[in-house]
């Protein structure tokens, strides 16, 4: 079983997560320009990093609402919807795992990043979540309690990509960390069960 650890990123991790999310996306053949170094240096954005071995294998950013996030200019509609049903809405975007490892580990590490955001934006006062994803991974955040809101074809930014927009809000947000905790143990039982 995989030991993954999840931290805040620093800013010596900036060039380590470009590649790696110019790697993930590009290798799907998405064309993706990222700008950590200047995301990350926002006051109302974070990243976090997944490592294993002290190496790291995946990424995610964290953008707090303060008038603008992502989604505002693809989803215009139903990101005003979660801002009027909330107080503070956390985007979590620009998620990304290392190439060779997205058969053995996506899950794992993807899930890593998710549960330490959940629990960081919700320590830190938020009550909604948006999250835009590829359409064959609707499933897996809608297990969490995310709602889908809408779909887009080709989502600017990460060109020819289909995109779908999935939120949380209220009792909805409340539940994440709960239901992320009850798949979290019922992958590692099954896991388990194949070792």
């Amino acid at each position: 079983m995989l030991q993954i650890s999840v931290r805040a990123a620093a800013p010596s991790d900036f060039q380590d997560i470009e590649r790696l999310r110019v790697d993930a996306y590009n290798v799907r053949g998405y064309c993706s320009q990222s700008r950590v170094t200047e995301q990350c240096f926002l006051e109302n954005q974070f990243a976090l990093v997944a490592e294993i071995d002290g190496e790291i294998v995946g990424t995610m950013s964290v953008t707090y609402d303060r008038g603008e996030i992502p989604t505002d200019s693809v989803f215009p509609t139903e990101t005003s919807c979660v801002r009027g049903l909330s107080k503070k809405i956390a985007y979590y975007g620009s998620f990304a795992v290392r190439v060779g490892m997205w058969r053995s580990g996506t899950n794992a590490i993807g899930q890593a990043l998710i549960r330490e955001a959940i629990v960081r934006t919700s320590a830190e006062g938020a009550d909604a979540a948006i999250i835009v994803v590829n359409p064959r991974h609707v499933l897996f955040y809608q297990k969490l309690g995310l709602k889908e809101m809408a779909r887009q074809d080709n989502m600017p930014g990460i060109e020819k990509a289909p995109a779908v927009m999935l939120a949380a809000t209220g009792e909805d947000f409340k539940n994440l960390l709960a239901r992320h905790e009850e798949i979290s143990r019922a992958y590692d039982r099954k896991n388990r069960m194949r070792e």
